[in-house]
């Protein structure tokens, strides 16, 4: 049974975990109200929970994997008492800084649990829990995973949805979504989600300012920053290959998609969170570290205006979503 006694609480986070997740946070509520959202986070994210919503009833079990800074939880929540609907849902996210922002959101409701996915092993190696550990061999009615998938190497992927289809019930759905999922049936006026951010990193990457920052670290600092900037947003999966994982492990679903508009405002905002501005981490000043960062994302952006994939108010997005039923 998912009990409570094992929620995860935040400990020991400094200043800049905590600054970190408001930021991102920011990047989906602008005003930190949950009431005013980001226009690209409703234009995403309001799909997906209603299509889920479609289908979930009063007294489900529902995963939310990935939820990151609650973006996710709290409009699926909003939804489900908008309908009078009450369930159990399950928080799971790797990254204390910002699941620590769900944490602060919704910890006080007694049907939200949280489990962080993450731990460090004896050897002090990065691993994530198996989801049957993290739901007590609980099995759950849905899935839902909002902006994550692109962010998880696709060669987990046999893993990790064999453990979403093992936790799930009989007839138990897997609802999902991504704006960074290669496709050859992109729009030639659209981009994925992240292609301004790696733009922007390659950009740094040329910079000569930037290229003396690193000259300036040692062998191994640098390319100790090097291997942290290249993790931030990592070539998108193709949606094939995420296709064929999800049948080879037992689902069976369809695929639908839509274009979201991020504006330049919004895109601001994103890049400029502290853990993603590590795509030029070899500038240890902060403030420097984002003047170099928003000038290239202008830069970046106005490339895409040419190619007429952005305008001047900001840049068009192609976003797939998935909806899975386990097959038994």
């Amino acid at each position: 049974m998912i009990s409570a006694e094992k929620n995860w609480e935040p400990r020991n986070l400094t200043p800049e975990d905590l600054a970190d997740g408001e930021a991102y946070h920011r990047a989906l509520y602008p005003t930190g109200s949950t009431d005013v959202l980001a226009g690209w986070h409703g234009e995403s994210i309001i799909p997906l929970v209603e299509k889920a919503a479609e289908f979930i009833k009063t007294g489900d079990i529902v995963v939310d994997y990935g939820s990151g800074s609650g973006g996710s939880a709290v409009e699926l929540l909003k939804l489900l008492e908008s309908q009078n609907k009450n369930i159990k849902l399950v928080l799971i996210d790797p990254l204390p800084s910002w699941f620590n922002k769900a944490w602060d959101l919704l910890h006080f409701r007694e049907d939200v649990f949280f489990r962080l996915s993450s731990y460090t092993d004896s050897n002090g190696k990065f691993k994530i829990r198996t989801l049957e550990e993290m739901l007590e061999s609980e099995k759950v009615d849905y899935i839902i995973s909002a902006s994550t998938l692109h962010l998880i190497p696709p060669k987990v992927y046999p893993k990790l949805f064999t453990e979403f289809h093992d936790s799930l019930k009989p007839e138990g759905m897997f609802f999902w979504n991504s704006g960074d999922i290669e496709r050859d049936d992109r729009p030639k006026n659209t981009v994925f989600l992240h292609d301004p951010y790696r733009r922007v990193r390659d950009l740094i990457a040329d910079d000569k300012t930037y290229r003396k920052k690193v000259k300036q670290m040692s062998e191994k600092e640098a390319q100790t920053t090097e291997a942290v900037a290249s993790r931030i947003f990592p070539p998108p999966p193709t949606l094939n290959v995420l296709k064929d994982a999800l049948t080879a492990t037992g689902f069976v679903g369809e695929i639908d998609f839509k274009v979201v508009t991020m504006n330049r405002e919004d895109a601001r905002r994103f890049i400029t969170v502290p853990r993603l501005t590590e795509i030029g981490g070899a500038i240890k000043e902060i403030e420097e570290r984002e003047k170099l960062i928003l000038r290239n994302l202008e830069i970046a952006l106005d490339e895409m205006k040419k190619k007429g994939q952005a305008n001047d108010s900001g840049y068009r997005t192609f976003w797939t979503y998935g909806t899975f039923m386990k097959n038994t």
